[in-house]
């Protein structure tokens, strides 16, 4: 994704864990909230519990390229931060896109915290 469309500050990161709502997945943590834009921007994180430095950007690269593979789904004005659970990297690619495109739904629809 190009960098207009990528959440880089902290506080961005901080804002959307702490006033947006989320939904918890098998191998996905996604949190959502309002921004100030017209587009919608896009954040990936992965802590030490999933794995070493390898796992954890080889995690954050599965979780971009689903959420490109179902950026259609995305609301412009909102942010969307998308956290890795440790089953994540076994997971199997169809499902994980599954779950990323059914979050971004279930998100959209409820708009419920968790």
């Amino acid at each position: 994704m190009e960098k207009e469309f990528r959440i880089r500050r902290r506080q961005d990161f901080v804002k959307a864990s702490s006033s947006g709502v989320c939904f918890k997945g098998r191998f996905v943590i996604v949190l959502c909230c309002q921004n100030t834009f017209k587009i919608f921007r896009v954040g990936f994180t992965a802590s030490k519990k999933v794995g070493n430095a390898v796992v954890r950007n080889r995690c954050k690269r599965r979780m971009r390229a689903a959420v490109y593979e179902t950026r259609e789904a995305l609301m412009p004005g909102f942010d969307y931060v998308f956290i890795a659970r440790p089953s994540l990297i076994r997971a199997k690619w169809q499902l994980l896109k599954n779950e990323i495109f059914s979050s971004i739904q279930h998100l959209i629809v409820n708009k419920k915290g968790c």
